[in-house]
């Protein structure tokens, strides 16, 4: 397959067209790296993908007659080098780990906020998987990430504890989870540390959370 050596390209796939019509656009006025197009069906992003060469696929995961693991098989036959951001409602430990060993370019959770997927996507190829590109692989395989969660619940009595990087994703957890949208926990901590770094708590009926 020839590949468009011109300006990157960026494939949006959403059954959605006011989805992906909306993503195209807040993407454009924050100002994206890529020149972006839209498919509504897995259908017709495979098509465009057999086509043209696009640095980055965003798809939603829940598509009509095919998920989006599904498309970034196909994605990854016809275009190893293209990067893949996976977008889903339905995030469970079990596609994460699916979605680790694919080696996607990125995964988000929605909701997200478009500073979030705008982060992801700027810079999808430069990072690994969950990971955000600050973290190194040798940085994270030095510090015992796993022992250190297990003393701070030991030490504050929690019954859980998170890392998360700056854009949602969980890095590592410790403790009884069951019963906790990981995802959406972590999504909200990192929005509420947008804007700067600083302590926060929520107090409710079923369990408190501290960052």
């Amino acid at each position: 397959m020839e590949q468009d050596t011109g300006d990157k390209r960026m494939l949006i796939v959403d059954d959605e067209p006011n989805v992906a019509i909306a993503l195209a656009e807040n993407l454009e006025e924050l100002g994206c790296q890529y020149s972006i197009e839209i498919s509504n069906s897995a259908e017709d992003a495979i098509t465009k993908i057999n086509e043209n060469h696009y640095a980055v696929v965003l798809t939603d995961y829940k598509l009509p007659g095919m998920t989006g693991i599904d498309l970034v098989k196909e994605i990854q036959r016809a275009s190893p080098v293209t990067k893949v951001v996976l977008m889903t409602a339905y995030g469970t430990p079990d596609l994460r780990e699916t979605v680790r060993e694919l080696e996607i370019g990125g995964y988000i959770d929605k909701p997200f906020t478009m500073s979030q997927i705008q982060d992801i996507v700027e810079n999808v190829e430069e990072r690994n998987g969950f990971l955000d590109s600050r973290i190194s692989d040798t940085t994270l395989k030095e510090i015992p990430i796993h022992k250190l969660l297990q003393n701070l619940i030991s030490n504050t009595g929690a019954q859980c504890a998170l890392l998360i990087n700056s854009n949602g994703y969980p890095i590592d957890t410790a403790g009884v989870t069951m019963g906790i949208n990981v995802p959406a926990m972590s999504a909200l901590v990192a929005a509420n540390f947008a804007a700067q770094f600083k302590s926060s708590y929520h107090e409710g009926t079923e369990y408190n959370m501290y960052a």
